[in-house]
């Protein structure tokens, strides 16, 4: 799960009944969009009390599609389609039903006269059957929806493009293009949303807690496509949604189980983010998206015992990393190393600086992720990370030198510790040899202790390295909020929903 964090959005203190999504990721802004159904589609509005139909239109396949036309609003007005059909009809061979808002219908033709009103043309869309016949004229962010009933399942369904098919409708969004959304009830929509962002075999206590995280996500980002007809999206932006197609029995249950229930901090509504992996420890909002938030503090994730992403290993060259800042219109001249500047209190990186032969250039904040895309790297799943690769005679300043320490990265930071360190058990203290193995899901690594007298030596966990680097990294997402992993450990190890939420989500409360 990705988000873009933002203070803008205006949170709510209760539960929408209904929501929009639009369907950015099966078409955005297009100038053409295709619905099909099991049954020939009704067109009405849905709110509150679900879909209630103002005609049907005689097909079960439907394109619709922008148009430049220019329609001439006759002057009548009804209330239902068929009505609008039939004057329609009598009027001309080239007048259509229009719709133009709050469940009137009019009839429109092509063909202006002194007396009749141009209608502006440009939100219009056309809507057309099968056999290029055209149905409806109606415009885009209007309250007018499609749908079809699904006679094998009882259900709305309409399918979107070639396979996703929703419940509820679909209605009409979008900015210079088509957006189709889907509008219906709230906790149908975590159903479609449950099982894209975690999976369906998890334990029911870490289904649940994803449940409430999901719908406090919904609530709080509601009006933020406010502008583009609908409210949330489907894709990791919001939340990813994949509709009726993605529904399972366990995370459908979930949902239900935890009905309208919410993640509150001091009454309100919780933006209540989450992501993969941690690594062992979560991160503080603050050090991602730079605002102080309360319910979002670094915690050790002391439960993730079984990680979705194992730790991982990702190698880069000088010579990529030089091409990378030639494409961001950066010289340093030829790079020559590349040093972390920078933690947070749980370790995790926040700045890198890359030293050339002629200057230097600092990557902060979120490019430490995405800085490497273009490279055989490419975008790091976190910035849990260090080094390990050859130092030669860089250091941070860049002058000769080798280390004498090495990086621990742990769940309760980052820890500098030197080759000649101790460890302890419970009886007695011991300087580590001076080379110890330590096994990890990526099998076997040294921590090194000795130099050799050029001073290039590896270890594990560099904060400097120059040459191919490989970056040796831990956890998956942005680190903020719910562990998706730890929820799951947390669960199996005997915590209900609630207290996972809470041990993640500082001095929250869950309630309806």
């Amino acid at each position: 799960m990705v988000f873009m964090y933002s203070m803008t959005i205006v949170t709510m203190a209760s539960v929408p009944k209904t929501i929009k999504i639009g369907l950015e990721s099966v078409y955005k802004n297009q100038g053409t969009m295709v619905l099909s159904g099991n049954q020939n589609f009704e067109i009405g509005y849905f709110d509150d009390k679900g879909f209630t139909a103002l005609g049907a239109l005689n097909a079960s396949n439907l394109s619709l599609r922008t148009t430049s036309n220019s329609y001439y609003d006759i002057g009548l007005s009804f209330n239902n389609y068929s009505s609008a059909l039939e004057a329609a009809k009598l009027y001309s061979s080239t007048a259509v039903v229009g719709y133009t808002s709050a469940g009137t219908f009019s009839v429109y033709s092509l063909e202006a006269t002194n007396s009749l009103g141009a209608v502006p043309s440009s939100n219009l869309v056309e809507v057309y059957d099968t056999s290029n016949q055209l149905l409806l004229v109606t415009v885009k962010k209007s309250d007018l929806v499609f749908c079809s009933f699904d006679l094998s399942s009882g259900l709305y369904l309409t399918q979107v493009g070639s396979s996703n098919r929703y419940r509820g409708a679909i209605g009409l969004g979008g900015d210079s293009g088509l957006t189709p959304y889907n509008v219906l009830f709230m906790e149908e929509y975590l159903y479609g949303v449950l099982p894209k962002e975690m999976s369906a075999s998890f334990p029911i206590e870490a289904l649940k807690a994803q449940a409430v995280a999901a719908r406090s996500i919904a609530t709080y980002q509601y009006n933020r496509y406010s502008s583009s007809g609908y409210n949330v999206v489907d894709t990791t932006s919001t939340q990813a949604y994949g509709g009726y197609n993605a529904e399972k029995d366990t995370t459908t249950a979930a949902v239900d189980m935890t009905y309208n229930e919410v993640i509150r901090y001091n009454g309100a509504i919780a933006e209540a983010v989450y992501f993969s992996t941690s690594g062992g420890v979560t991160e503080a909002a603050k050090e991602v998206w730079g605002s102080e938030i309360a319910y979002l503090q670094s915690v050790v994730d002391l439960y993730e015992t079984e990680p979705a992403m194992p730790a991982w290993t990702a190698v880069v060259s000088m010579d990529e990393i030089g091409a990378a800042l030639t494409r961001k219109g950066v010289n340093i001249g030829t790079p020559t190393s590349i040093s972390i500047t920078g933690r947070s209190l749980s370790g995790r990186v926040k700045e890198l600086t890359i030293y050339g032969t002629v200057g230097t250039y600092t990557v902060k904040g979120t490019e430490v992720r995405t800085f490497f895309s273009g490279t055989t790297a490419g975008s790091l799943k976190s910035t849990y990370f260090s080094f390990y690769g050859p130092i030669g005679n860089v250091n941070s300043g860049g002058s000769s030198g080798s280390s004498n320490t090495v990086t621990v990265l742990s769940g309760y930071g980052k820890e500098q510790v030197s080759k000649d360190s101790l460890a302890m058990n419970s009886t007695s203290m011991s300087t580590l040899p001076s080379k110890v193995a330590v096994w990890s899901e990526n099998g076997l690594s040294y921590l090194s202790g000795s130099s050799g007298a050029s001073g290039a030596t590896t270890h594990l966990g560099l904060e400097t390295a120059t040459g191919n680097v490989t970056i040796y990294g831990a956890g998956y997402g942005h680190g903020v909020g719910m562990s998706q992993s730890g929820a799951k450990g947390m669960a199996k190890a005997g915590f209900m929903y609630d207290e996972i939420l809470k041990y993640y989500y500082s001095g929250v409360t869950v309630s309806r």
